[in-house]
């Protein structure tokens, strides 16, 4: 694994652990209903997992946004939305796929130009910190929710 993959390798896992804590410390009660529409943090944590499967991959176009859990996160009814242990697999799912990507990608190739995804920074290393910062982003914004509903949120990691 090169440089940079052991340090963002790093990173993810990080962040892939207090995504798992934070689904765990969301009440039931809590998890589908949020304090806010489209603020539930059952959408936002499936939010956090599709984004990511999104910017580890090679290409922008004809991402199936909504068909991994048969559900569009923004436009699904609470009714629709996923189950903790659907996002739990779905985040299994796309960690071994970032782990892999890592592995694979050189310090060369994460610095390199990339000619998708151009809104996130000229190389792939920009891309993977725009996504990083994207999850962490919407972790704050769950664990938010569980702090305003009066219940202990996760801890940083």
């Amino acid at each position: 694994m090169s440089t940079i993959g052991k340090m963002l390798d790093a990173q993810f896992s990080r962040m892939w652990k207090l995504l798992r804590e934070v689904i765990t410390k969301a009440p039931e009660t809590l998890w589908g209903e949020g304090l806010r529409p489209l603020h539930e943090p059952s959408r936002v944590a499936y939010h956090i997992v599709e984004t990511v499967d999104f910017y580890s991959g090679e290409t922008a176009k004809n991402f199936p946004w909504g068909k991994k859990l048969s559900v569009d996160c923004w436009e699904a009814a609470v009714s629709e939305l996923p189950s903790k242990s659907q996002v739990n697999k779905y985040t299994d799912e796309v960690r071994e796929k970032t782990e892999a990507a890592f592995a694979e990608w050189s310090d060369p190739k994460f610095l390199g130009p990339q000619e998708v995804f151009l809104w996130t920074g000229e190389t792939l290393l920009d891309r993977m910190i725009y996504a990083l910062k994207h999850s962490y982003y919407h972790l704050g914004q769950i664990n938010g929710t569980i702090r305003a509903s009066g219940n202990e949120p996760a801890e940083w990691l």
